[in-house]
């Protein structure tokens, strides 16, 4: 992810750029999992994506892909080179052009494995490219694991009428709740605090005075586990905003709620 972050601007979106990440993306396993000659190669055996119940050890086929060789070759020529077209057709909207690119991408399945985590990849980088500069901030991994049964259904509901008539909108509209949960995380993440909300460790410092009070400097660093310094700080700040009071001197002072 680091790298696209780094190099969106000057990555060129091409069968060999997809073919580097998957070749970075898998460098890190060993040979004995995923061969050498397999990174940044297009697959050589036939991929289905199948579900297994490790219950019952049934095996499940949730969608045919693209056969290996010339067929899968062909493929990713027409994928890349229809998303090269889209994208800068003013009559379709970028997120549009991305959802089918990702939906085509993932039918064709043009890798012996790791074909979803690099969907997620290529997802930032077409993101990126078209100037959505939110997904640096926020991950797409945790959303797409915790809505794994959704993610399938909408993917083997739009991929089974590729080859008919293609209907995009169950993967387009999964796709779109994905973005909004990431902006929505953002969102709530860079919300300003109302005002007498308190940090964590405000918290955890105020908690502790309620509940044993009045309590010395001492006490809070040993139960609450923050260092003196930043606990001088947290003590002004209660203080400045009139929710404790200190009792007696510096070095014998105790804290009770105000």
């Amino acid at each position: 992810k680091k790298y696209i972050f780094d190099h969106h601007q000057n990555l060129a979106f091409t069968e060999h750029t997809i073919r580097s990440l998957h070749q970075m993306m898998m460098a890190y396993l060993p040979e004995s999992i995923f061969p050498l000659n397999q990174r940044g190669t297009y697959k050589n055996i036939a991929n289905s994506v199948i579900r297994i119940d490790h219950e019952t050890g049934k095996q499940e086929t949730l969608f045919e892909t693209t056969p290996p060789g010339p067929q899968t070759e062909a493929a990713m020529r027409e994928l890349v080179r229809d998303y090269g077209e889209y994208i800068h057709n003013p009559n379709y909207a970028d997120l549009e052009v991305i959802a089918a690119f990702l939906v085509s991408f993932l039918a064709i399945h043009p890798f012996r494995d790791g074909n979803g985590r690099l969907s997620r990849l290529l997802t930032d980088l077409c993101l990126l490219k078209s100037g959505y500069d939110f997904c640096m901030y926020s991950s797409n991994e945790k959303i797409i694991e915790d809505s794994k049964e959704q993610y399938y259904i909408a993917l083997r509901q739009t991929q089974a009428t590729l080859k008919t008539q293609p209907d995009l909108n169950p993967w387009f509209l999964y796709f779109l709740k994905v973005l909004d949960k990431q902006t929505q995380f953002l969102r709530d993440k860079i919300k300003p605090k109302a005002p007498g909300t308190l940090t964590k460790l405000e918290q955890r410092v105020f908690d502790l005075i309620r509940d044993h009070q009045p309590v010395s400097i001492g006490f809070l660093e040993r139960e609450s586990k923050i260092k003196r310094v930043t606990l001088k700080s947290i003590l002004a700040r209660l203080k400045e905003r009139g929710q404790l009071v200190m009792i007696g001197e510096r070095k014998t002072a105790h804290y009770r709620l105000k």
